[in-house]
């Protein structure tokens, strides 16, 4: 009896060794499988590319969409991520083709003095690269389920102290007409059975961007509203930006033109107010609208001293809930006061 009671513990024994051994068999098999190639039985990556990708906002994506199991390719005119000339379709196609979403981000930065030079690159930059964009969408075998197509609250122009939503017509402006050929170089897109989500983005809050360049003089207790301060200032955590792109990926709702603003917009003199605060500097140097005429010319005249009272009725509207609804809040997130 005791051999046999032996025997019969032998078996178990074995039996459970060899239900052990396939259980951390498949987890091994399931694992590598997943981190080599990006797909896994259950969890499947999406593929997302990004055109201006090394960029302030296509860096911060690229983190944020990978963070969140995205397959995530940058593309960059320089040496940084995959290599793309911004006109070329066909190399283009190559890199969409099969790809869930592209985020399309690509442009000449608009941030320095416009020479007419530079005026000529700010437009050509983004509507090549649309059109070169929309080409290669035509081409692909696998189209993309979606495209988003980024744009700026530029688009409305000067609006001064009336509430701007997506409905509102168009400025006259040169950046409202970049802002329009940019939004329209895609928009053929939507005939092809792509749905085509478009991000009027405001002045984005982060380490890169407009911020820094207010935050300098503030720290060197130089810091004063800009041209009177009266102007309504739109804004955007940068944060927000990428978690609103990813709620543009996974909500197949959502399609058309979206501000993406908080909704919240302040005036400088306000704003300036709070990041002296947050700084724990003073703000009493004002900068008159002269000096930015003078300094900036026509740029200084359409970005900073413009006011623009935009608020993302369509987000809202969609149930996205904001990270940083407020300049408090945002200003506090990104330097560290409470």
């Amino acid at each position: 009896m005791r051999i046999a009671h032996t025997d019969k513990s032998a078996v178990v024994s074995r039996e459970f060794t060899s239900f052990f051994c396939f259980s951390s068999f498949l987890t091994i098999l399931l694992t590598s499988s997943f981190l080599n190639t990006g797909r896994a039985i259950v969890f499947v990556q999406k593929k997302v590319v990004i055109t201006g990708g090394t960029g302030f906002i296509g860096t911060a994506l690229a983190e944020h969409l990978r963070a969140n199991n995205y397959a995530v390719t940058q593309l960059s005119y320089g040496n940084r991520g995959t290599g793309w000339d911004g006109v070329s379709a066909e190399p283009l196609q190559k890199l969409i083709d099969g790809a869930y979403g592209v985020v399309h981000l690509a442009g000449e930065n608009i941030g320095k003095r416009w020479t007419e030079e530079r005026k000529h690159a700010i437009h050509s930059s983004r509507i090549e690269s649309g059109a070169a964009l929309t080409e290669a969408i035509s081409r692909c075998k696998v189209k993309p389920s979606v495209l988003i197509q980024a744009s700026a609250i530029g688009y409305y122009g000067d609006t001064g102290r009336s509430i701007v939503t997506e409905t509102h017509v168009p400025g006259d402006d040169f950046l409202a007409e970049v802002c329009a050929d940019w939004e329209a170089s895609t928009a053929l897109v939507e005939k092809m059975q792509v749905r085509r989500c478009v991000m009027r983005i405001a002045p984005v809050l982060g380490n890169g961007g407009m911020l820094p360049r207010l935050a300098r003089p503030v720290r060197f207790y130089v810091g004063g509203i800009i041209g009177g301060g009266r102007q309504y200032q739109s804004f955007v955590h940068i944060k927000d930006v990428v978690s609103i792109v990813q709620f543009f990926l996974e909500h197949t709702s959502c399609k058309g033109v979206y501000n993406v603003t908080a909704p919240f917009p302040v005036t400088n003199r306000y704003f300036m107010g709070a990041l002296g605060h947050t700084l724990r500097r003073p703000i009493w140097l004002p900068v008159p609208r002269a000096a930015i005429q003078l300094l900036f010319g026509e740029m200084g005249e359409h970005t900073i001293l413009a006011s623009q009272r935009v608020v993302p009725a369509r987000l809202q509207a969609e149930k996205y809930r904001f990270h940083f609804p407020t300049v408090q809040q945002a200003l506090s997130e990104l330097y560290g006061y409470r």
